[in-house]
């Protein structure tokens, strides 16, 4: 078992030696080069500052802080939900989107889709044994309901599902 946590460490240790590097290149702080990484990956349901603070498992007021000064260097933009007011969707800008496609080519690997598989196996199974929260990818889910060739539903929310919804991650994912 040591030598997967060593593994895991030197792979952790790795990828954030890099990432950090970009952020100051970026001239940002690592936790706001999180928030460009999940706010690229999430779905309508999960952009919002209680699910990124869920994610990242930091306080609910160190992400606004952190929001803020993304959006003050147009990265992030904020929007009212066209239903409940008090709700703020959260979404890259160009500029945002910039970001993190520079970061995604950074991080670019040449890992076989077989290692990936076993990587994915091993952090469904740690975040099950943890009771830990996945955030995983909407058509992986056990509420994700594929009707037709390209009908999709959410049957926890009870909602029609777009293409584009059902590869992006979800704060209610639930492993089946």
């Amino acid at each position: 078992m040591s030598r997967i946590n060593d593994l895991l460490t030197n792979l952790f240790v790795l990828q954030n030696n890099l990432t950090r590097q970009f952020a100051l290149n970026e001239n940002l702080q690592l936790v706001h080069l999180h928030i460009i990484q999940y706010l690229a990956k999430c779905n309508k349901y999960s952009d919002t500052t209680q699910a990124i603070s869920a994610y990242l498992g930091q306080t609910k007021s160190s992400i606004s802080q952190s929001l803020s000064i993304l959006e003050k260097s147009n990265i992030v933009e904020r929007k009212v939900d066209s239903l409940d007011k008090r709700i703020f969707h959260l979404s890259l800008t160009k500029n945002g989107k910039n970001i993190q496609n520079k970061l995604e080519n950074l991080l670019k690997d040449e890992i076989s889709e077989e290692t990936i598989l076993i990587l994915e196996d091993m952090l469904k199974i740690i975040q099950k044994k943890n009771n830990i929260k996945s955030f995983g990818v909407c058509s992986s889910c056990k509420f994700h309901l594929r009707f037709e060739k390209n009908t999709f539903r959410c049957g926890l929310l009870n909602e029609v599902l777009l293409q584009k919804d059902i590869s992006k991650i979800c704060k209610e994912h639930t492993y089946s």
